[in-house]
């Protein structure tokens, strides 16, 4: 009898543990599904502090840890000047990109203590257009590990998208917000997302 209930805990436990990490893979969007469109973006018409890099997408997360550091508060940003897809085929593909903090968005004027610690970290300030339509996706956003499984799920959905309906939609840029990874492609005024001292560059998303 005590073996047979020792054995019904140990089945109940297992099955815990099962939905559990079910619960979880589906919670970080492992199998959720990956909706594309094309619609007015999340963004319109922002101040951004950033830093510019060149090198392998997946090193980009600790880049994007140091501006968060400084400032948890503000959303950050992320703008790939190459195709991130060709980085999750090539984990050693290298690209342009520039990571950093939405200061502030449309009327609004970014806080000058803001503007001047991140100044002195080295950041530099711009301003992204406004515009009426881009390709764009979103994924969950509950642990940090998101951003990779993110990139990893959503990018080559993405790219196939744009190639399918051969649509002109650059640069990639990445928006985190409070549960919510967002990813677009703007459709219009691509090059006014190139941040002073990256190159326009639009060929670089054919693939």
């Amino acid at each position: 009898m005590e073996y047979l209930i020792l054995l019904i805990l140990i089945a109940i436990t297992f099955l815990c543990l099962i939905s559990t990490v079910l619960y979880l893979l589906v919670h970080v969007g492992i199998f959720g599904n990956i909706t594309v469109s094309v619609g007015k973006p999340v963004i319109q018409n922002v101040c951004i502090g950033y830093k510019t890099y060149n090198g392998s997408y997946k090193n980009c997360g600790a880049n994007f840890s140091a501006a968060f550091t400084l400032f948890p508060q503000l959303q950050s940003i992320g703008i790939y000047y190459e195709n991130p897809y060709n980085c999750t085929k090539d984990p050693t593909y290298e690209l342009d990109y520039a990571v950093g903090l939405i200061l502030a968005e449309g009327d609004q004027k970014p806080d000058p203590k803001v503007v001047k610690t991140l100044e002195k970290e080295g950041y530099k300030m711009t301003e992204l257009p406004a515009i009426e339509y881009a390709v764009q996706a979103k994924f969950p956003l509950v642990f940090d590990v998101c951003s990779v499984i993110g990139s990893w799920r959503v990018y080559p959905i993405l790219t196939n998208f744009i190639n399918k309906k051969r649509l002109s939609a650059h640069p990639y840029i990445e928006i985190y917000t409070p549960g919510t990874i967002h990813y677009l492609a703007p459709l219009s005024k691509q090059s006014d997302f190139f941040v002073p001292g990256v190159s326009y560059k639009p060929d670089n998303y054919v693939s």
